[in-house]
């Protein structure tokens, strides 16, 4: 939608996309992406190193087609934004034929999809996502895509089943390629349409849906295994947490504890007051609207709990309607509770995980006002128009204090200059002087592509960045992996 691109694009003075916040994780995706572009392998240069990214290649290899086509690094996060407004739209249109399944009613059906692309092109979590390089907005567009296309596939008669059921293992197969838990929380949702396609249409046609579905689904996985090993990785490897973050990914136990959900974290202090929160207390603010976050963190204020209250009268409508109401509410429960219990447990606690199922609030509210638009009572359609506009207005106000907020300062802006003038240097002087700039963020920008990496003899002392001081902390244990730059011919 055009007002979701302008809310990313031009909703702020200053964007953060440009200089790459937050770090370490959006100059990861984007240096990881000119490496796809320039040589078709999977690394992050620091120094005379290649060191494996934390992250698999789908995200970044979205991005090379955006990098092919001419756009610099400063604006990779722009294809960010276009993957909001694809999702938008997507949650426009899934809530208008919601509303036209419930209601009957076009005219009412119209107006919700425009109230919830309207709500998610403008609310203060989405937005500031959608202004960085991070993949969070765009796997939770492939994730609903992928839902959507497999609930249809699978619930739905008709010949056309097995194709819609692939399109939706393509969707499946991008999420885990681009960030395999994403994957993981699909998974019981998948499963309960699968359980209700072998209800309501017996084994034979839910075996061949299910073909069609893993077929799909096996396309991204392989071309992400190609690109591991081209790069020199073990194909079963796709994250290079252990590498960078062994202390949380030795062990499940480290990664996932209970202790994370239920006790306040003073590791991450995410509440506006700085005070430490549990990550199950920060999963019910987020989901909520509860108080206690900075606006950035929200869909909105209070409101979202109106959302998930609308869907138990939503699933009382839409089961007089038709049979798999019943059906894809389990599978929306099981997915949205899924999200909660392995966030809640997981070491890093943030906001913007709870993406997808803050979109499937959107669409709830939307819905249920629409269906009260289509009522024929006066005073329903004067409380489902109350009810929009209040939220619509909240939501402008949320932007509003987002604006104000003025953020982390800028860094790094001048590393073209920096590095023009570094590599200008002769060995001798590189050797005596630190690296003005982070070769990560240099990386991302394009200028350190293999030709340009292989032909510096002397790099000097590396900066302080995130990278060299975890590298530095590894200095002297074993395994740690790498790929030499490889020389010309």
């Amino acid at each position: 939608m055009p007002l979701a691109l302008a809310a990313r694009w031009h909703g702020e003075a200053v964007p953060k996309g440009p200089w790459f916040h937050p770090r370490p994780d959006a100059l990861e995706y984007a240096a990881s992406a000119q490496a796809l572009a320039q040589s078709g392998r999977l690394y992050l240069q620091i120094g005379p190193l290649q060191l494996r990214p934390r992250y698999p290649p789908g995200w970044p290899l979205l991005l090379v087609p955006a990098l092919k086509a001419g756009v610099s690094g400063e604006s990779l996060w722009r294809v960010t934004g276009l993957f909001g407004a694809a999702l938008a739209w997507l949650l426009a249109w899934l809530t208008t034929r919601a509303t036209k399944t419930i209601a009957g009613s076009e005219r009412a059906a119209l107006a919700a999809g425009i109230l919830a692309g309207s709500l998610w092109a403008l609310a203060p979590i989405a937005v500031g996502v959608g202004q960085t390089v991070l993949s969070d907005e765009p796997a939770a567009f492939v994730s609903i895509a992928g839902l959507t296309l497999a609930g249809a596939g699978f619930l739905q008669g008709g010949r056309r089943g097995a194709l819609v059921a692939l399109a939706g293992g393509l969707a499946f197969g991008l999420a885990a390629s681009m960030r395999p838990v994403v994957a993981v929380l699909m998974a019981p949702p998948l499963a309960v349409f699968l359980l209700g396609s072998f209800r309501r249409f017996g084994l034979r046609p839910t075996l061949g849906r299910s073909a069609a579905w893993g077929l799909g689904a096996a396309v991204f996985p392989a071309v992400t295994v190609l690109i591991l090993l081209r790069s020199g990785l073990p194909a079963w490897e796709w994250s290079g947490y252990d590498f960078w973050v062994p202390q949380r990914y030795a062990r499940l136990t480290d990664t996932f504890s209970l202790h994370h959900a239920l006790q306040p974290d003073a590791n991450f202090r995410l509440a506006a007051s700085g005070r430490p929160l549990s990550h199950l207390g920060i999963a019910a603010r987020v989901l909520l609207g509860l108080p206690g976050l900075r606006i950035h963190h929200y869909l909105g204020l209070f409101w979202p709990i109106a959302g998930w209250l609308a869907a138990i009268s939503l699933l009382r409508l839409g089961r007089r309607r038709t049979d798999v109401t019943k059906i894809v509410a389990a599978a929306l429960l099981v997915w949205t509770a899924a999200h909660v219990v392995l966030y809640s447990l997981y070491f890093y606690p943030s906001s913007r995980f709870y993406l997808a199922p803050l979109a499937l609030c959107a669409v709830l509210f939307a819905t249920a006002c629409g269906v009260a638009f289509a009522r024929p009572e006066l005073r329903f359609r004067l409380s489902g128009l109350a009810a929009a506009a209040l939220v619509l207005v909240l939501t402008l106000e949320g932007r509003r204090e987002m604006r104000r907020d003025p953020g982390p300062p800028p860094r790094g802006l001048d590393t073209r200059e920096r590095f023009s003038t570094w590599i200008a240097l002769r060995d001798r002087q590189r050797r005596q002087r630190p690296m003005p700039f982070d070769p990560v963020q240099a990386q991302a920008l394009g200028l350190l592509p293999p030709e340009v990496a292989s032909g510096i003899r002397v790099w000097g002392r590396l900066p302080d960045t995130v990278h060299v001081r975890r590298l530095r902390q590894k200095e002297g244990l074993p395994a740690v992996r790498y790929n030499r730059p490889r020389r010309k011919e």
